[in-house]
């Protein structure tokens, strides 16, 4: 449930080229530039990896249900690494 709820919450971010779910608690997102992982931590927290290329730039932990502020930050860091 949670790679879906994930996935359908980023499938309207155009610059993302391809999507897939390693299983029902990761989510792993390609684009042009900035790739990143979003994992259930079964803490009530998700984790947002962040990559430029195969360089890993940082992580930041957020609540399971904050799902926007997420994707609003994703799309700030792809505006300053794109």
């Amino acid at each position: 449930m949670f790679a879906h709820k994930i996935m359908d919450a980023l499938k309207n971010l155009d610059f993302i080229t391809d999507m897939y779910s390693l299983n029902d608690n990761t989510v792993c997102v390609d684009s042009n530039s900035v790739n990143f992982a979003v994992a259930n931590k079964f803490n009530g927290e998700m984790v947002l990896n962040l990559f430029l290329g195969t360089k890993h730039l940082f992580d930041k932990f957020y609540d399971v249900n904050d799902v926007d502020t997420m994707i609003d930050e994703i799309q700030k860091h792809y505006l300053v690494l794109a």
